[in-house]
């Protein structure tokens, strides 16, 4: 099999800055918008332990998302000290806010230091992602207990994304491209299709039938435990939904943010899930505030933590290994 690889790359600085100024505008004009007195007073209701519940739940999140990732390393037999590897995995949250969660190879560039080869985190960090959207997509199905007219929508969804998990587990494109490989003389595409052959053989590892199993299975506790601050949420500022539509809704602003490719699902996650809060029949302005306390507690928090290990990691003297050229 080829051994080339070609190394990730960090977002830029200005990638990340003109990010950054996104977010800061959007939650500028969302706030306007909702009402900031009526924000601070929703947000001083919350008590201290009313946090810690909340929190605890992302927390939960993070931890059986990282179970699952230590599954994927463990299936390259690449053996990484848990606790490096936990602050490796949390580091990645840094730079969420990227587009398509670009700035997430970080955990790529920390592990290359433990010669985890690019190609195999990277096809652990797609498998990953791919595996959230399909169980935020089935999530996303409980909704359609309140919201008949997009079922069609989201049946649809899920189909194509099984249909890609069967592509993945099953396919043979990677056997493909290497038959390809001797009659291609350009260097750089040569160069490229050897990595993707690469990614491809490293993904279908993670597609086999145990290994898929348990990655749905630790995603699904995840994103639901995820999903339970949500409903708690709701139930504080007496909203009387059911769960599992309360689920659905949170599912499928997870969903509409995934699917935007905006950094973070900035927008549309928040539009999303006020939007089918209102359809539900909650009060506009409580389904304006909602979606700004959810984020804080789940992605705002992740980003925190991510910039608080990677911050850690540098007080260690571990930086993200970064190279401009081949490896081999």
């Amino acid at each position: 099999m080829p051994t080339q690889q070609i190394s990730p790359r960090m977002p830029s600085p200005r990638t990340i800055s003109l990010s950054l100024v996104f977010v800061v505008l959007f939650y500028v004009a969302y706030i306007l918008y909702a009402g900031q007195e009526a924000l601070f007073s929703a947000i001083a209701s919350l008590k201290v332990i009313d946090w810690l519940l909340i929190l605890s739940c992302s927390l939960g999140n993070y931890l059986f998302r990282f179970v699952r990732w230590q599954i994927y390393l463990a299936r390259f037999d690449y053996k990484v000290p848990i606790l490096t590897s936990l602050a490796y995995y949390i580091a990645g949250f840094s730079l969420t806010t990227t587009p398509g969660k670009a700035g997430e190879i970080i955990r790529s560039l920390y592990l290359h230091q433990h010669k985890v080869r690019f190609s195999a985190s990277l096809a652990a960090f797609f498998t990953e992602r791919f595996l959230d959207v399909v169980v935020v997509a089935c999530l996303a199905l409980l909704a359609l207990l309140q919201f008949i007219e997009y079922q069609s929508a989201i049946i649809g969804s899920i189909i194509i994304l099984l249909l890609l998990v069967v592509l993945f587990a099953y396919g043979n494109t990677h056997y493909l491209i290497e038959k390809l490989l001797p009659y291609i003389k350009l260097r750089f595409l040569n160069r490229l299709l050897n990595y993707l052959s690469l990614f491809l053989t490293h993904t279908k590892q993670l597609f086999s039938f145990k290994i898929l199993t348990s990655g749905m299975l630790l995603g699904t506790i995840a994103w639901v435990l995820q999903g339970m601050a949500f409903v708690y949420l709701l139930q504080h500022f007496n909203i009387e939904l059911s769960i599992w539509v309360v689920l659905g809704i949170y599912a499928a602003s997870l969903l509409a943010g995934a699917i935007s490719f905006i950094p973070g699902g900035v927008g549309t996650t928040e539009a999303a899930m006020a939007f089918l809060l209102i359809a539900a029949g909650v009060d506009k302005q409580i389904a304006l505030i909602i979606p700004i306390i959810t984020r804080i507690a789940s992605l705002w928090f992740a980003v925190s933590l991510g910039t608080g290990a990677v911050v850690l990691l540098g007080i260690l003297g571990i930086k993200p290994e970064e190279h401009n050229r081949h490896l081999t």
